[in-house]
């Protein structure tokens, strides 16, 4: 059986050796992939002295999340993988973690993705923003709230993709993320195609997986920014990207742009230019959304290894 291990590194440094020793201490082999995008400390070098065993593939630019891993996906598929690990740099896993997963997923091979418990860097409470997911499956959060659960497979509609276990089928039909998404989002689109193509996406309670995110750099993001045009974008690519739901883009598109006229003569009557001047920008960015949006959603229902070939 061959298992590669896919990590996307951007200036990684800090969790090297709580990420990769944790790869050469998993109870069943792996081939780990990275895909750097293009790190200034000293991921690479360090990489190269003290895991040679791992693969270093270095694009010409950053890629952000999704393409990168695409890289890592193909050649996994290319070189017959049957599963795929996609793993956060700032996170690891247990020495048994693979293994249960794998062994689930044999008797359950309906399930598109496969996640572990997410625990924060220290391991003394659930990752924030797993915790943060688990609403979305009312009785799994309601089983581990109550430590009443009954059965070690939840099925959820949702798990962010810092630790995914991918069977090959999931590879085939789905393919690679929609490289719509730059960075954040790209997650969500990918597990409403699992969903669409009639997978499901499980969570194992008997195996776990550490998310330091709480050692993450958080930067404010001003109003106006380049950040809070990118944030809109997203959420707009989230929303109506969901190839699940049907949507009258002329429609909502038409009512979207009707409000932010209102809202610009509004702000101009009231001297608020700079306001004013963003309302225009943010119509303008809607339009051109929805425009990228149809068509990644005509793709996105196509069973024909999507963004990965």
């Amino acid at each position: 059986m061959k298992i590669y291990i896919i990590i996307v590194t951007f200036n990684a440094e800090k969790w090297i050796n709580s990420c990769f020793s944790s790869l050469r201490s998993s109870s069943i082999p792996v081939h780990t992939i990275v895909i750097d995008n293009g790190s200034e400390d000293n991921t690479v070098p360090t990489l190269e002295k003290e895991y040679s065993e791992v693969e270093i593939i270095k694009p010409k630019e950053n890629l952000g999340f999704g393409k990168a891993n695409n890289i890592g996906l193909k050649k996994a598929l290319d070189e017959n993988a049957d599963y795929v690990f996609l793993l956060n740099q700032d996170a690891w896993i247990e020495y048994d973690t693979i293994g249960k997963l794998i062994e689930v997923h044999e008797k359950n091979q309906e399930y598109g993705i496969l996640s572990p418990i997410h625990l924060n860097g220290k391991g003394d409470d659930l990752d924030q923003g797993f915790k943060s997911y688990l609403f979305k499956s009312e009785k799994l959060y309601f089983d581990l709230l109550k430590k009443k659960s009954k059965k070690e497979l939840y099925e959820v509609p949702f798990v962010n993709a810092a630790a995914w276990l991918m069977p090959r089928a999931t590879l085939k039909t789905i393919g690679g993320f929609d490289p719509l998404f730059y960075h954040y989002g790209e997650d969500f689109n990918y597990c409403q195609r699992v969903l669409f193509h009639n997978f499901k996406i499980g969570i194992y309670l008997n195996s776990f997986a550490f998310h330091d995110r709480e050692n993450r750099k958080n930067n404010k993001i001003n109003l106006y920014s380049k950040q809070y045009f990118k944030n809109i974008k997203r959420d707009l690519q989230q929303k109506y990207g969901d190839i699940n739901n049907y949507f009258d883009f002329n429609r909502i598109l038409k009512s979207i742009r009707i409000e932010y006229f209102k809202k610009s003569i509004r702000a101009l009557l009231l001297f608020k230019y700079k306001r004013c001047v963003s309302y225009y920008l943010e119509n303008k960015l809607i339009k051109n959304t929805f425009h990228e949006i149809k068509k990644s959603r005509e793709l996105n229902i196509a069973k024909n290894n999507n963004y990965i070939n």
